[in-house]
């Protein structure tokens, strides 16, 4: 669920993290519920690279703007 909240993107790093740690676990012990950890971790990481694009976005319509008002 941490990876549907965006906060920043510490939803999704924590999506990343818990996913890890549950896959992990879930081999570990051998329980069920590999592909929600799974699941968790991909919308996680896609949630990180948005974040990573938004930014990207932003610094660089920030940059071409200021140029135009010499």
């Amino acid at each position: 669920m941490s990876s549907l909240v965006w906060l920043c993107g510490i939803g999704s790093i924590a999506a990343v993290i818990t996913g890890l740690m549950a896959r992990q676990q879930i081999r570990q012990r051998g329980q069920s519920g590999d592909g929600l950890a799974l699941a968790g971790l991909i919308i996680g990481g896609i949630g990180i690279v948005l974040t990573i694009v938004y930014v990207i976005v932003i610094v660089a319509a920030g940059s071409s703007s200021s140029g135009s008002f010499y």
